[in-house]
């Protein structure tokens, strides 16, 4: 092991943005850093190894640094893929909303326009969102001088961590806005109206794109997302494009045929029942079924079938169904109608 290696102790300096800066320190003289720049890399890379058992082929982008420290000393890279904590004085996006819109199951299939209410913090007027009072401007953190970040020794690492005495913006109000304490922002509420495409159910997500909150010192708007919640419709239950519905008919009607009204999602439709209809068949309407968002055909309705039998029987209703029974060969004391055998035996004694 050469002179240098053994008299060289490692020093690294990271900042937040998982960058580093510099590898320095020799027992000679603290500020001799004539090693080159690609043998001090190396050497910082074996020290680290050492310690936290990084492998031998640890890539040397910064980015990776910033995460692989992050995790172990409590701060957060601002690499690539990284975000950096925005200045006050620097514009900035607007904050995303998020909106959850109860709706009936025949407007979330039928679609529309809707217009939302809502309530959220913009930039103070007074004070175009600076916090300072009018007239007047932040000045610079004391402790940070502007920088937003102030750098603290670990061990053989120096980090750079967000200032506590500004919280990372690089200034401080000695003078705040009267109208908004200083914070930059105050509540205010708008009406957004938004299209519902025609087939929306429950849990979907509909974007606005630039319906949230404000921008600061003219950056973009952020984006509105509206969740949707479809409640049971007390008439129609929904199988992914399909309606399925009761239809109740008097026993009669199921017995004889004829017409009856069905709900569908504009109205009702008179629909033919064939004579013979046993409860529980169902009724198909073709395309009155639920939209396709993508385009497509829609859905189909089906109308369970369920025949309603009358507790009460005014006396010639029940000479009728009475006659009707001795036609149809019931007993009244087996309470059944003849089987096949009894049927057979009555045609041959029959007079």
């Amino acid at each position: 092991m050469s002179d240098r290696n053994v008299a060289r102790s490692p020093r690294l300096i990271f900042n937040t943005d998982g960058n580093w800066i510099r590898h320095y320190g020799e027992r000679r003289h603290p500020d001799d850093i004539t090693a080159p720049l690609d043998e001090l890399a190396a050497a910082s890379v074996d020290a680290l190894s050492v310690l936290i058992g990084i492998d031998d082929d640890l890539s040397w982008r910064g980015s990776e640094f910033g995460d692989l420290f992050g995790d172990a000393f409590g701060f957060s890279g601002a690499g690539r893929g990284g975000r950096r904590r925005e200045h006050r004085n620097r514009p900035a996006r607007g904050a995303d909303m998020q909106y959850e819109l109860e709706i009936s199951l025949r407007d979330a299939l039928n679609g529309g326009d809707r217009d939302l209410e809502l309530t959220h913090p913009v930039p103070c007027r007074p004070c175009e969102g600076s916090g300072a009072k009018p007239g007047t401007r932040p000045s610079p953190c004391a402790t940070c001088h502007g920088a937003g970040q102030v750098r603290h020794s670990q061990g053989f690492l120096v980090v750079q961590t967000t200032c506590p005495a500004c919280r990372g913006e690089g200034s401080s109000i000695t003078d705040p806005c009267e109208e908004c304490s200083g914070r930059g922002q105050v509540m205010d509420t708008r009406e957004v109206t938004i299209d519902i495409p025609a087939g929306v159910d429950t849990g979907m997500r509909l974007r606005v794109p630039g319906e949230g909150q404000p921008g600061r010192l003219g950056g973009p708007a952020g984006d509105l997302y509206v969740f949707m919640d479809v409640p049971p419709d007390p008439v129609f239950r929904r199988d992914e494009l399909d309606l399925h519905c009761d239809v109740e008919i008097p026993f009669y009607v199921a017995a004889l045929g004829g017409d009856v009204a069905v709900p569908t999602l504009e109205d009702h439709e008179v629909v033919p029942i064939k004579a013979g209809t046993q409860p529980g068949e169902l009724l198909r309407l073709r395309g009155r079924g639920a939209p396709s968002l993508r385009g497509g055909r829609p859905g189909d309705q089906y109308c369970h079938v369920h025949v309603s039998i009358p507790r009460k029987l005014k006396k010639r209703q029940k000479e009728l169904l009475e006659e009707f029974a001795a036609e149809s060969g019931y007993d009244p004391e087996k309470g059944r109608e003849p089987g096949f055998f009894e049927r057979l035996e009555r045609f041959f004694t029959d007079d």
